[in-house]
């Protein structure tokens, strides 16, 4: 699953597109009685409580746990850098 603006959190990657990271999703663990709907629930349940033991950005995962106020002013930065701009294009 990817996301068309980059996303400062611990379990997207920094790339571009950023990718989640979740176990759920990875080939060896899908299973055909997955739905949508659980996907979906649990990528909302990722982005509001971050998993930072099970980070695919390291160094996004160590300010989150352990300088939050630095993370938040970061993801906030980032949603005005990546987030506006994708509303206006």
């Amino acid at each position: 699953m990817t996301f068309k603006t980059k996303i400062y959190h611990p379990n997207v990657t920094n790339d571009d597109p950023s990718i989640i990271c979740l176990g759920m999703l990875r080939s060896e663990n899908w299973k055909p009685p997955n739905k949508i709907r659980q996907v979906l629930e649990l990528v909302q349940n990722v982005m509001k409580e971050p998993m930072p033991d099970d980070a695919v950005e390291m160094t996004v995962a160590r300010q989150y746990k352990e300088d939050k106020a630095e993370f938040e002013k970061t993801a906030k930065e980032w949603v005005e850098r990546y987030a506006m701009k994708d509303l206006k294009e």
